[in-house]
């Protein structure tokens, strides 16, 4: 049997089953059943869905409710407590009023509301005119009468026991009281002015032992001082270092001096008593002159050579120490100079430029300018100043 033989007797025996369960073999019935089935399970779906909803609603409404109904049984138990509180608070009450009516005259029982309320607006009264406290005083007062009397009593037996050639009128006795008063014022207040003044003078001596405690330590700071710039001043151990300095400054001074003058000044220290041991107190001797005069009784033009010579002496005592000086600067000063002064001046300056690394000279003598090979020139322009500069 061939296999198209097979498959068509496997199709028929399907068939044959199918039609024994009571199905049918035709291909478009099959199909329009399995729509119906699809969409009757999609119903079934739908339904299905519509019910969960449902059921989650009741279950919420259920949780919803079934919480409603928790407080308001909490509520009607707490409502219950209350009511029984209140009520016995009530019966309380009445049992008291009762105890308290059972007290009061026979009389009251029979008195009317309209009477309490008169009663009651007269007592409202009787309290804003006060009349009960001034009652309260009255009782007070009638309980202090006795001792009022016994204290009286007293003070009669203390004036029957007075002298007579002691006794006084109402009218003096009154006016002693007045003058004692105002003694006794008076008294205060003087008091109080001691009291004031009191603390003014502690006040003060604290301020004074303050003062002395800082006069005391200014005094002995200001000893501390006093010794210190004894030992570190002029007359201690800075005249020390200058005494020491001063010496070879005036010797490299006066080889400057004298070529500055052409050999004719030298100068010197001061050590005469007059001096008063102060630094750099120079004499200046002319020629070969015998005679010391300081430096004040000199020319103009001498006194510029001693300066120079002085500078530069200190430039060159300087240059041999650890910070040299390597810069000197003069600013005008030669005008009191003449010819030959400008010449030995210039000349030692120019002698002095191996020493230092520069020498600034400010002039306006247009002839000493000859003598430097560098020199700024500086003129009015128009558009301010000019400089120009010129080297030999």
């Amino acid at each position: 049997m061939s296999r198209n033989g097979i498959s068509c007797q496997r199709l028929n025996d399907k068939r044959n089953d199918l039609e024994s369960h009571g199905g049918t073999v035709d291909a478009r019935e099959l199909r329009e059943q399995i729509e119906r089935s699809r969409s009757e399970a999609e119903r079934n779906a739908a339904d299905a869905g519509n019910s969960r909803e449902l059921y989650r609603q009741a279950d919420s409404n259920e949780k919803e409710l079934t919480g409603c109904l928790r407080k308001a049984i909490a509520d009607a138990t707490t409502a219950k407590k209350n009511h029984e509180t209140v009520e016995k608070k009530w019966n309380d009450e009445v049992a008291k009023c009762g105890a308290l009516r059972d007290q009061l005259a026979l009389e009251w029982h029979t008195t009317t509301l309209l009477e309490l309320n008169t009663f009651e607006e007269a007592q409202k009264g009787y309290l804003e005119s006060r009349i009960v406290n001034r009652f309260q005083e009255l009782q007070s007062d009638e309980r202090m009468r006795a001792e009022w009397e016994r204290q009286l009593d007293d003070v009669n037996v203390q004036i029957e026991s007075i002298p007579m050639a002691d006794h006084v009128s109402v009218v003096v006795a009154e006016q002693q009281h007045r003058v004692a008063k105002s003694d006794f014022q008076q008294a205060e207040v003087d008091l109080r002015t001691a009291e004031v003044a009191t603390t003014e003078l502690k006040k003060r001596a604290e301020e004074f032992t303050t003062l002395v405690q800082t006069i005391t330590t200014v005094e002995r700071d200001w000893s501390l001082h006093e010794r210190l710039d004894e030992l570190l001043g002029k007359k201690g151990l800075q005249r020390e270092l200058v005494r020491d300095a001063e010496q070879q400054i005036v010797g490299f001074a006066q080889e400057t001096v004298r070529q500055l003058s052409d050999g004719e000044l030298s100068i010197e220290l001061d050590r005469t008593e007059s001096s008063d041991d102060q630094a750099f107190l120079l004499n200046v001797r002319r020629g070969d002159g015998s005679t010391a005069i300081p430096v004040e009784y000199l020319s103009g033009s001498q006194k510029f050579r001693v300066a120079v010579a002085i500078a530069l002496a200190i430039g060159r005592f300087a240059a041999g120490q650890a910070r040299p000086l390597e810069c000197v600067i003069i600013d005008e000063g030669f005008g009191s100079l003449d010819r030959d002064g400008l010449r030995a001046t210039a000349e030692e300056l120019n002698r002095l430029r191996g020493k230092l690394r520069r020498i600034i000279l400010v002039s306006h003598q247009e002839e000493f300018t000859e003598h430097f090979p560098v020199v700024i020139q500086l003129s009015k322009g128009e558009n301010g100043t000019c400089v120009e500069m010129r080297r030999r």
